[in-house]
């Protein structure tokens, strides 16, 4: 993260999308710079819903996740509403299977009307063109670019400078050929809800201390 660096407006100033791009930046890296001050480890899951019937067919599918990257920046995704997150799982190979959720580490936008054309893999958001309506007046409206963020999902532990990683779940091999969740592992998080391996654990404990009030 570099320095603080706020645009100053002034008489006379000739705006251009830089101004707001450096507007935009001052704000977020302020937001992510305060909460990181104040609480070092506040990343993780929040919230995280798998399809575990894909896990038969070999692939992992999120449903809806809601986190902090370790950078900072806020997750929220829901399939119905921004498409699938998945990705093709490897053959099991005896040893635990590490899967990831990725965010490309940049503040780019893909899909920008004449920006030229580029995938925009790398890209930190994806751009979608949609009609807004004024909040005071519905009849007036206009096509605004609206990003989206970029988020994939990742196989394996190495992480490169072009992204950033939060692990959400490891699986195990079955005989079977097949992937299986590991519930004594528990990812990085900032609610006990984001890890049901860990609400059973929380439901069991919970279950013992009432036996032996009870018992």
């Amino acid at each position: 993260m570099t320095g603080i660096r706020k645009p100053i407006w002034s008489e006379g100033l000739l705006l251009s999308q830089q101004h707001l791009q450096q507007w935009d930046l001052y704000h977020e890296s302020m937001l992510i710079r305060r909460f990181h001050w104040h609480f070092p480890l506040g990343w993780g899951i929040r919230y995280l819903r798998l399809d575990h019937e894909a896990l038969d067919q070999g692939r992992c599918r999120v449903i809806a996740v809601d986190a902090v990257m370790r950078d900072g920046r806020c997750v929220s995704f829901r399939e119905d509403r921004e498409g699938p997150l998945d990705c093709q799982l490897p053959e099991p190979s005896g040893e635990p299977l590490l899967v990831s959720l990725s965010l490309p580490a940049n503040r780019r936008a893909a899909g920008i009307g004449g920006y030229g054309n580029d995938e925009g893999i790398w890209d930190a958001w994806q751009v979608h063109y949609e009609t807004v309506a004024d909040e005071h007046d519905p009849n007036r409206v206009r096509e605004l670019g609206l990003g989206r963020l970029n988020l994939s999902l990742v196989t394996g532990t190495t992480e490169s400078d072009h992204e950033t990683l939060l692990p959400l779940l490891r699986l195990l091999p079955r005989c079977d050929g097949r992937h299986e969740p590991d519930e004594d592992f528990i990812p990085p998080l900032l609610q006990v809800q984001g890890c049901t391996g860990l609400i059973r654990l929380q439901d069991r404990l919970l279950d013992r201390l009432r036996n032996a009030i009870h018992g």
